[in-house]
């Protein structure tokens, strides 16, 4: 397993890497540019590399006069093969994108209508329990060891210019605008921006700095090289919206930072017992989001990283708050302590989640 600045790669979605890496023949596949960049970055998205997030494998096989492409999944198999001439390019892909939706679909996606769990937490009381945790982080984990600092750096222009969406108390803006970064911070929260400001105050990179105190999409016009997003765009409303802007804004680059694992899983087992007949509000992680992506045309690379650490527990009040409000249960003091309950039953194995895995998707904005 490849390690960066002790980030373990998991996968890597990348046309021309990671094909070489597999020792794979896409001559010609590469033949047609179209080809190249549309079907292998997709069917590569359901590769051996992600079968723990999705159940699926790939196969090529290099023929004479032909390249046989197969997508294995349980219980079934189906074969395409390569266009013969660049007439056949759009049938092709068309069928290949139709077929590779479906597997998608299949696994991942959400209902548009759905309500959101991270709607249900941004109350004012989380956001000063996020804001100071977020800082605490930011002074004990130097970002610039991380792989998104280093994937923004590197698709950066002669403007080294930026949009960081949801800039929170500054944990990356402030390191960027050091580097010589012209940052533009996107930041709705009271909580988090006081933090923001008085960190860059303290750095001394406040004109390097422009802060909109907004959410995204934001309603004044902004625009830079590289726009990112690290886990902002699951507490997003309408998140193919968030993308479209996120596209309307960069010139270079757009990357987004999001989970491949549900963050808060052990809900699954404990909003049942407060609402048994509705359904468990959805936190968007990688699968949702990558499967909108294809339906939304956009070709995307895509990095997971595993980092082991330990997950601890907020301190009880800061936990109770953030899910008493999340359940709607703060008025009723018999389910608050119900939920005390549940929550010291499950605090071991809560603690005992080390390993992190994280996806960055990035993409050319069309236009």
């Amino acid at each position: 397993m490849v390690k960066k600045n002790g980030f373990a790669v998991l996968a890597e979605i990348k046309t021309s890497e990671i094909l070489k890496s597999k020792g794979l023949d896409y001559t010609e596949l590469r033949t047609y540019d179209i080809c190249n960049a549309g079907f292998a970055s997709r069917a590569l998205a359901i590769d051996a590399r992600l079968e723990s997030v999705l159940p699926c494998h790939l196969i090529v096989k290099k023929a004479s006069d032909h390249s046989e492409i197969s997508v294995q999944l349980p219980g079934e198999i189906f074969h395409i093969l390569s266009p013969n001439s660049s007439n056949d390019v759009e049938a092709f892909l068309d069928e290949v994108e139709k077929k590779l939706k479906g597997i998608v679909n299949s696994f991942g996606g959400y209902d548009m209508n759905a309500e959101k769990l991270g709607s249900r937490m941004l109350t004012p009381a989380v956001m000063k329990i996020m804001a100071d945790n977020l800082n605490k982080l930011s002074q004990s984990i130097d970002p610039r060891t991380s792989p998104l600092y280093q994937k923004i750096l590197q698709n950066l222009g002669p403007d080294r210019s930026i949009i960081d969406i949801g800039s929170g108390t500054g944990r990356f803006a402030i390191p960027l605008a050091q580097s010589g970064c012209s940052v533009t911070a996107i930041e709705p929260s009271g909580e988090m921006r006081k933090w923001l400001l008085s960190n860059a105050e303290k750095a001394g990179v406040m004109p390097s700095i422009k802060v909109v105190p907004d959410s995204w999409p934001t309603k004044e016009t902004v625009r830079a090289e590289v726009t990112f997003a690290s886990f902002v765009i699951q507490f997003a409303d309408d998140p193919v919206e968030f993308i479209h802007a996120m596209e309307r804004s960069a010139s270079k680059k757009c990357i987004l930072v999001v989970h491949v694992d549900h963050i808060f899983g052990f809900l699954k087992d404990i909003w049942p017992v407060f609402h048994p007949s509705d359904p468990l509000p959805v936190m968007l992680t990688f699968t949702d989001i990558y499967s909108t992506m294809l339906n939304m045309g956009i070709i995307a690379d895509v990095s997971v990283y595993s980092e082991q650490r330990e997950i601890r527990m907020p301190e009880p009040t800061q936990i109770m708050e953030m899910l008493s409000g999340l359940l709607g249960i703060r008025d009723n003091p018999n389910e608050i302590k119900l939920l005390k309950e549940m929550l010291i039953s499950k605090k071991e194995s809560i603690q005992q989640q080390m390993n992190i895995r994280t996806a960055i998707i990035s993409w050319i904005p069309e236009g």
